[in-house]
């Protein structure tokens, strides 16, 4: 979900009411529900509570360049050089 509801969690009842609607149909649909922008441990603990399955933000990292990101174990396809050299 859009990081404009994710910023007033735990501190604006209305974005708390939509992300935990944006979890509840992403569910119900059986799909998972990914937060953005998360900033802060307020927000990290307010997604854990309502259900969210995954979040990214500055809270985790900050922005890598490409070749810093480590892609092992996330089911990605291999790099092309990494596919030449086998």
């Amino acid at each position: 979900m859009h990081r404009s509801f994710v910023d007033g969690l735990g501190t604006d009842p209305e974005d708390s009411a939509i992300v935990a609607a944006v979890v509840s149909l992403a569910h119900s649909l059986g799909l998972s529900a990914i937060a953005e922008g998360v900033e802060t441990d307020l927000q990290v603990a307010e997604l854990m509570t309502l259900g969210c399955d995954d979040a990214q933000g500055f809270y985790f990292s900050k922005p890598k360049p490409p070749e810093r990101i480590d892609l092992a174990g996330l089911g990605a396809p291999a790099a092309a050089d990494e596919r030449a050299a086998s």
